[in-house]
């Protein structure tokens, strides 16, 4: 009988564990940031992808007199490119993420700014007509691929400023699924991943 309500206890924590919330935040503030949080656990991804490790202090390597010491190399700024390429990656991850789970999504649109200006007007006018169209694609595109989508239209703004020279771009959203939602995904992604090594072994002639 002991063993009995183990096994039950094993079989509640384990389904527990699987319905637990997953957070996906994607952030652009002069950059991508991409970061995974289960309860009080966050995880950087994107120290994952560029291979980034934490910075560490360096002895300084002494020149030669007649070697002129580097500038320091100025910090990159928030790209315009950079931003459209943001707003492609929520809307292409959304997509991926939902073909998998049949809508079970859950995305949360916090904060989207995009102040667009440069030092001529019709660039500024162009870039402006730019974002304005990815926007309302990826608001457009979202809602049918979620289960739930959240947002507040006074947290959305875009706008051109003719008297500035400097473009500022914010965003925050958060896409919510299950640790099953992984699990779904993941056994989904070793299929297809089968499914093309068989078909590789067709090809060369050989049985399974």
């Amino acid at each position: 009988m002991v063993i009995l309500y183990i096994l039950l206890g094993i079989a509640v924590i384990i389904t527990l564990l699987l319905f637990l919330d997953v957070n996906l935040i994607l952030r652009f503030e002069g950059k991508t940031q991409i970061k995974l949080r289960v309860l009080f656990f966050t995880f950087d991804v994107m120290r994952f992808i560029t291979g980034t490790k934490s910075k560490k202090t360096k002895k300084k390597k002494s020149r030669p007199q007649n070697q002129t010491a580097e500038k320091p190399k100025k910090k990159r700024r928030p790209d315009f490119e950079d931003f459209l390429m943001f707003i492609d990656l929520v809307g292409s991850m959304v997509q991926m993420i939902s073909e998998h789970l049949t809508a079970k999504l859950k995305v949360n649109l916090k904060k989207f700014k995009a102040v667009i200006a440069s030092p001529e007007a019709d660039k500024t006018a162009y870039m402006y007509g730019v974002i304005c169209n990815a926007v309302s694609v990826m608001l457009d595109l979202i809602p049918n691929y979620v289960r739930k989508f959240r947002k507040k239209d006074e947290n959305i703004t875009v706008y051109p400023d003719y008297t500035a020279e400097k473009c500022k771009f914010e965003a925050h959203v958060v896409i919510t699924l299950k640790v099953y939602h992984i699990l779904i995904i993941a056994m989904r992604a070793l299929g297809i991943l089968n499914e093309n090594a068989r078909e590789n072994i067709r090809r060369k002639g050989l049985k399974l």
